[in-house]
């Protein structure tokens, strides 16, 4: 199901592609940096775990690029094998913009493992509440 594009207007948010209701229902996620984040590189996430089903979870670049830089649980061997997967060296890999970086790490390792479990999934209805709610903390810029 499809919701109303007018829903999906923010100048704030972020997806792999440039529309983000295809980003959030073709790709599976969106992302936005708040206002008020506790770091820099903090980026609060929008993933869809099932049908019209969806996560959220923060994520900081920096621990991204730590799981690259072998700082979190991956070994050596795994880092590897996702770099030649995604035909880049840890040095080009950092460069690349955080969404994709998201993206690729997610499809090789699964949204579990690097966003972790979301044991409350939302609606769309749950989902367009909280669109809501940044808007009216944040602006009409943070709605979804």
């Amino acid at each position: 199901m499809r919701t109303n594009a007018r829903s999906f207007r923010s100048h704030k948010w972020v997806g792999p592609d440039r529309d983000l209701q295809t980003s959030l229902f073709d790709y599976d996620l969106v992302m936005v940096q708040k206002p008020d984040r506790d770091y820099e590189d903090e980026w609060f996430v929008v993933y869809q775990i099932g049908k019209n089903l969806f996560g959220t979870s923060f994520i900081r670049e920096k621990e991204l690029d730590d799981l690259i830089d072998g700082r979190e649980w991956a070994n050596e061997k795994d880092i590897q094998s996702f770099l030649r997967s995604v035909d880049s060296t840890k040095e080009q890999w950092k460069d690349v913009y955080v969404v994709m970086k998201l993206m690729e790490l997610i499809s090789y390792w699964g949204q579990e493992n690097i966003l972790g479990s979301d044991y409350y999934p939302k609606t769309i209805k749950q989902l367009l509440r909280l669109s809501e709610n940044l808007a009216k903390k944040y602006g009409e810029e943070y709605r979804l």
